[in-house]
């Protein structure tokens, strides 16, 4: 059975598959022990928002501090899974990503974007986030993406924010950390947008051809794997009817 190179659309994501880049995703899917927040980690981030879709109450933008200079990232990723299993029986069909980040003082602290999230009083997430880590009044920070560039603004200036290569605190010590940098809060209710996938059996001159176009028109904004490439853009309605038409002529 040939197994067929395929163009896959979903949310603002374009993404072109040969059968040699399929082959390669099966061979290196197992990853190595995570140390860093690395550019392909983040590329996987926003890959996770890109393909998502849109939600009929806004997201949540959601940052839980510390009053307390916090630096243990164990001990503060064990207080994030409890305050997500609190949400998690209190909302059960809400979801989320969240990623942990370092402030200048040092102390860890997380920031969330949360999804079909009902009201819920500041005060009382603040007591919520407050009896897990044992602090009073503990800094938190609550704000609606009312659009999705609100929400692609907010993911790429906190969740997917670049730091420098190692943290260092006042006596010049790096501060250790491993470990996932972010991940998904209750999974299957992510609003992730329809996944479509269109097979290029015969006309693979339409393919190419696509391909030479990306990278054309978006040299800087295409990831290539192995012959297959990958696109973040919101006129991917307008790329499949461009390779539709291609297929055809």
């Amino acid at each position: 059975m040939i197994t067929p190179s395929t163009v896959e659309t979903q949310g603002d994501v374009l993404r072109l598959r040969t059968v040699s880049s399929i082959r390669t995703i099966k061979r290196t899917r197992t990853r190595g022990k995570v140390t860093a927040f690395s550019r392909k980690s983040r590329r996987r981030l926003l890959e996770k928002f890109a393909r998502m879709g849109n939600t009929k109450s806004p997201p949540v933008f959601l940052t839980l501090t510390y009053v307390s200079n916090m630096v243990d990232s164990t001990r503060g990723k064990a207080h994030l899974r409890t305050f997500l299993e609190r949400v998690r029986r209190k909302f059960p069909k809400s979801s989320g990503v969240w990623r942990i980040e370092y402030q200048k003082r040092g102390a860890v602290h997380f920031h969330l974007i949360l999804f079909n999230l009902p009201f819920w009083k500041a005060d009382d997430i603040r007591d919520a986030w407050g009896e897990i880590i044992g602090e009073e009044n503990p800094r938190i920070r609550i704000e609606l993406c009312h659009s999705r560039r609100k929400l692609t603004s907010y993911v790429s200036k906190y969740i997917a924010k670049v730091a420098s290569e190692s943290f260092v605190s006042l006596s010049n010590v790096p501060y250790p950390h491993a470990g996932r940098w972010w991940g998904v809060f209750n999974k299957s209710f992510i609003p992730m947008a329809i996944l479509r996938i269109y097979e290029v059996l015969e006309n693979k001159k339409a393919f190419w051809n696509l391909r030479r176009a990306i990278d054309r028109y978006y040299p800087s904004r295409r990831k290539s794997y192995a012959g297959g490439a990958m696109l973040f853009t919101q006129n991917v309605d307008e790329w499949v009817r461009y390779f539709k038409v291609l297929a055809v002529t």
